[in-house]
């Protein structure tokens, strides 16, 4: 009997085959699951993928329209974006370009799709200047300040949140950017 939520990439794949062979009534989603999956799992077994980006972008184009149709796309959609967050952001650029354009994103549309893209070009033009300019909690500061607003809209804003916390961690030692956005939130003792 199979596990849920899927543990391995394979157990996606054994997930999806499954649904696509006894699920009642049928539903396309389910082969578009089996795709996505058995893409992932082909992802996972590559030792070395020297482009990350041209191998995920296809998958999340193929995922993306249907990742809230059900639990289990839902939670193959989440492993692949907490996959992105450990990428360089090199290659994880092209791939947050894709998640935030809304051609992409079915009939589930990300909320705010505008201000992630102007987060991610200032994290870009911060990661290329990172030679030069050094980071510092005041410039942490500023993007907490600008993504706490939507970090809560959408998993796919709370993963891109963790990427840029993750980034960030290289550079400053403390508190994450993740949580000096919780902490925005928290209530203060009157």
């Amino acid at each position: 009997m199979m596990t849920f939520p899927p543990e391995t990439a394979q157990d996606y794949c054994d997930y999806f085959q499954d649904m696509v062979l006894n699920a009642k009534p049928p539903d396309p989603k389910w082969e578009t699951g089996l795709k996505a999956s058995q893409m992932w799992r082909d992802y996972c077994e590559t030792e070395d993928v020297s482009e990350h980006s041209q191998v995920l972008i296809p998958l999340i184009k193929i995922l993306m329209p249907v990742r809230q149709a059900g639990s289990g796309l839902l939670d193959l959609w989440q492993q692949i974006l907490r996959q992105v967050t450990k990428l360089p952001v090199r290659e994880q650029r092209e791939i947050w370009f894709a998640v935030f354009n809304v051609v992409n994103q079915g009939e589930y549309h990300v909320k705010h799709n505008d201000a992630a893209l102007q987060i991610l070009q200032e994290w870009i033009k911060l990661d290329s200047e990172i030679t030069n300019i050094p980071v510092d909690k005041n410039i942490m500061t500023d993007i907490v300040n600008k993504v706490y607003l939507y970090t809560f809209s959408g998993y796919e804003w709370i993963i891109f949140t963790t990427a840029l916390s993750e980034w960030f961690k290289e550079y400053i030692e403390g508190p994450s950017l993740y949580d000096a956005v919780c902490s925005k939130f928290e209530k203060k003792p009157d």
